[in-house]
């Protein structure tokens, strides 16, 4: 009889699947209370350190109450006094030097800081014409930022801040404008018409990191457009 080989083939084993698990990181911004500045309609940037009124710090304590069901496991801030105050309110406890940013400020408004805000309200009526787009990127005196340059600075900080927290719910203590240009940069389509002055003191939004980019979950505190 013939030797019968039996031929075995032998099969690499499978390579473990593995479960891609995406940590998301939700990061809540608020606008800090009414300043001495908001009070006075004075226009208060990124150079401006005015300090809550009595009222804006009634208003950081109405913001703690709504967010009372949030568990903040670390807090961020501007390092300007209106936004860290506001911030520290309610987180709490006071927000660490070293997570109050410059990157968090406030527009610059240049060579108009401290005007009254009537300059701007001049100035936005000049360009009601411009294409939205041309709005975008417009700087309306020497010096002032314009919507994109807020907007991108923001977006940047915030991402930084939530790659560095990863899985974490986190504070952000920040400004009015600032908020304003994060909501458009991140969805031009829906919050284009969210125009200048319309957020008010206290307000927030809720953004997801979902490990690549921001997302916004919620948004309270926009008014009507003036």
């Amino acid at each position: 009889f013939g030797t019968v080989r039996s031929q075995v083939q032998i099969l690499s084993p499978r390579p473990l699947l593995r479960k891609v698990i995406i940590t998301k990181t939700i990061l809540y911004i608020v606008r800090h209370g009414q300043s001495t500045s908001n009070e006075k309609m004075i226009l208060s940037g990124g150079n401006d350190d005015a300090a809550l009124t009595e009222k804006g710090i009634q208003q950081a304590h109405e913001t703690k109450k709504k967010l009372e069901h949030v568990n903040f496991d670390t807090a961020y801030s501007s390092d300007l006094k209106r936004a860290a105050h506001t911030g520290s309110i309610i987180y709490g406890d006071q927000i660490p030097a070293t997570n109050q940013l410059r990157a968090l400020r406030e527009r610059s408004f240049g060579s108009v800081e401290r005007e009254h805000q009537d300059t701007m309200n001049e100035s936005h009526k000049k360009i009601a014409s411009l294409s939205p787009e041309e709005k975008w990127h417009y700087k309306h005196y020497p010096g002032v930022e314009s919507d994109h340059s807020v907007s991108v600075r923001y977006i940047e900080a915030l991402d930084k801040i939530a790659r560095k927290e990863q899985g974490k719910t986190i504070l952000v203590g920040a400004h009015g404008s600032a908020i304003r240009t994060t909501l458009i940069g991140l969805d031009r389509e829906s919050y284009q018409h969210v125009g200048p002055g319309t957020f008010k003191n206290g307000g927030y939004i809720v953004l997801e990191h979902d490990g690549d980019s921001l997302s916004i979950i919620e948004v309270e505190g926009v008014e009507e457009s003036k």
